[in-house]
């Protein structure tokens, strides 16, 4: 037997005669030192040299003191200021290991060392001690040694203090594996991110007035989780936007110039191709989408998004028009009373386009809504044509005809076409979000 193999079996063996000796003895020893001190070598040397330690220059042993047991509250005089339930001074459970603390109370005191590893060597009855091997990232034999140096990298200062030890990622919950650990990794708040981000272009209003949650027991908010929200539209100064109001004929015209897939008669007298609808569409996928994830939200290029369109009625054909023209950039698309019935011509793209495959490849999900009182006409003043509910079932039935999933023609009660808009945001991120959700689940589905 060697003599690393003859110490490992020593200290295997902690109740023999021999090892309890030896355990008062240091015990008593370390009780007279400071908390933090150098090691002259270590206590455990095939141990040390099990986690990283060498007997060479640049390595270094420091050997901590930690408390035993829970933690205490530090608060003046036991004065906490608080309700009841959170009076206690005491019994306030570590977070992480007490090894980990030891690694990091030494990597505070010695900043200009770094953390490589640490174990275990002796306990009594109210403290711990645990050696911590510790590099010299300025240290020449380090710095030329392609095995350690590594270590000398900015991004390695105080690992310990980020959980990125071997102590750190047990405390961290990384040690296990399978199912017990799927929203451990890379860390739980990086988990959380991930599985909630979503973004939606739409108009920001919350739904929580408006309509019960999908789900009874939670409330209308709680199936967002995390959503950014940006809302696209014309310049202010365009038509006149201010503290004390807008100039509607001016929005009106511009949305007029800008949204209708043909020339409005009120802008030009022929019914060509709108240049303006297309460049706006265009403008949107290719500049407008980028600007906001990359420069506004500071997502990474390789960040997985999940967008969706939102418009009501003119706005809602131009994303019918953005959905033909780039089928893969938003997977998600709610149609709020979409005004084809005053561009019919529209629906013969949809059913001629080629840009079904592509959708359908890309799993593109629409919503379509309109209001309950929108078929009575214009009888109501707050409608706009006496087709729009017409044209909306063609716009379904003409969109399922090209293999899209179509959700509707939803009808949202006692709204007409005026007052659609504030309850169809509302209605369409709840939507949006829950399409979120079952799209995790299946991933998570396919992944067991």
């Amino acid at each position: 037997m060697g003599a690393y193999k003859y110490l490992e079996e020593m200290w295997r063996k902690k109740q023999s005669d021999v090892m309890r000796f030896l355990a008062r003895l240091r015990t008593w020893e370390y009780r007279q030192l400071p908390a933090v001190h150098r090691c002259a070598r270590p206590t455990r040397p095939d141990k040390a040299r099990k986690v990283g330690y060498k007997a060479k220059q640049g390595y270094l042993v420091y050997r901590v003191r930690v408390k035993r047991g829970d933690r205490k509250k530090r608060v003046a005089k036991g004065i906490v200021y608080g309700k009841p339930c959170g009076q206690g001074i005491n019994k306030w459970k570590a977070v992480r290991n007490l090894r980990n603390i030891a690694e990091e109370r030494v990597g505070r005191k010695c900043g200009g060392l770094r953390v490589l590893n640490s174990y275990w060597v002796a306990q009594d009855a109210v403290h711990k001690w645990f050696e911590v091997v510790m590099v010299d990232p300025f240290h020449k034999c380090i710095r030329d040694d392609p095995r350690i140096n590594w270590i000398c990298k900015n991004v390695m200062k105080h690992r310990e203090l980020r959980g990125l030890t071997a102590a750190g990622r047990k405390a961290r919950g990384l040690l296990k594996k399978g199912k017990r650990a799927t929203k451990l990794r890379p860390s739980y708040r990086a988990a959380y991110r991930k599985h909630s981000l979503m973004l939606g272009c739409a108009c920001a209003a919350s739904a929580a007035a408006y309509f019960k949650s999908l789900e009874p027991s939670a409330g209308a908010e709680a199936a967002f989780r995390r959503l950014h929200v940006v809302g696209v539209g014309h310049a202010a100064e365009s038509f006149g936007l201010s503290e004390s109001g807008f100039d509607s004929q001016a929005l009106r015209n511009l949305r007029r110039r800008d949204f209708p897939p043909f020339d409005h008669p009120a802008v030009s007298p022929g019914r060509g191709r709108n240049a303006h609808a297309r460049r706006f569409a265009e403008g949107l996928t290719d500049e407008v989408v980028p600007f906001v994830e990359q420069h506004l939200l500071g997502l990474s290029r390789d960040r997985t998004v999940r967008r969706c369109l939102l418009g009501a009625s003119y706005s809602a054909v131009m994303a019918l028009q953005v959905l033909l023209l780039r089928p893969t950039v938003f997977r998600h698309f709610v149609l709020g009373s979409p005004s084809v019935c005053f561009d019919p011509k529209i629906l013969e793209d949809v059913a001629i386009s080629n840009f079904a495959p592509a959708a359908a490849a890309a799993d593109v999900a629409v919503q379509i809504v309109i209001g309950e009182r929108e078929k009575e006409g214009l009888t109501l003043p707050g409608n706009v044509h006496d087709a729009m509910a017409a044209g909306t079932a063609e716009l379904a039935q003409a969109l399922r005809a090209r293999g899209l999933y179509v959700d509707g023609v939803n009808e949202l009660p006692s709204e007409d076409h005026s007052s659609v808009k504030l309850a169809l945001v509302g209605r369409g991120l709840m939507w949006f979000a829950g399409r979120c959700r079952l799209s995790e689940t299946a991933m998570n589905l396919m992944r067991a």
